[in-house]
């Protein structure tokens, strides 16, 4: 195995956060196209997607450096949301907290001097900062304009 037993238990639960994210963007989503909101609901839908293709490259990296893939149990997923901001503020909170888990998991690699790792995670850093930074930004919008006229940056997401 090219990466430690220790990595390899924390990759696996970067996994199980991906593997939960494709669930609570799924409920996001689900409960936008309930509402109506089917341009949200379409964004939350593809973000899920693109949650997953992000396991998969987890589970690629470990597979190729001969470490073990192992599921665990979903982290802080929710479903029950009394209002749309909510559902963003969920989204953010665990992307935000995706984040600090990715970082001090470069930490971890970088101490190691597991440099296969830490290259291997500099795709995900970023990725997670373009994530927080659109949750953020949506949110704003929604604070600005008020559930009553969500449709219209509804109407956004949809083109």
């Amino acid at each position: 195995m090219l990466i430690t037993k220790e990595m390899n238990t924390a990759l696996n639960e970067m996994l199980s956060i991906e593997l939960t994210a494709v669930k609570q963007y799924l409920a996001i989503g689900a409960k936008f196209k309930e509402m109506g909101y089917n341009g949200f609901a379409g964004k939350f839908l593809t973000e899920s997607s693109e949650e997953h293709g992000h396991a998969i490259k987890i589970i690629d990296f470990l597979i190729r450096v001969g470490a073990k893939v192992k599921f665990t149990a979903d982290k802080n997923f929710k479903q029950d949301f009394s209002s749309v901001e909510e559902m963003i503020e969920t989204a953010l909170k665990m992307e935000s907290e995706y984040f600090d888990f990715q970082n001090d998991l470069m930490s971890k690699a970088k101490t190691s001097n597991d440099n296969l790792t830490e290259n291997f995670l500099v795709w995900f850093l970023e990725n997670q900062v373009e994530e927080i930074n659109e949750l953020q930004d949506l949110l704003i919008k929604i604070k600005k304009l008020g559930e009553e006229r969500l449709f219209l940056l509804d109407q956004s997401f949809g083109k």
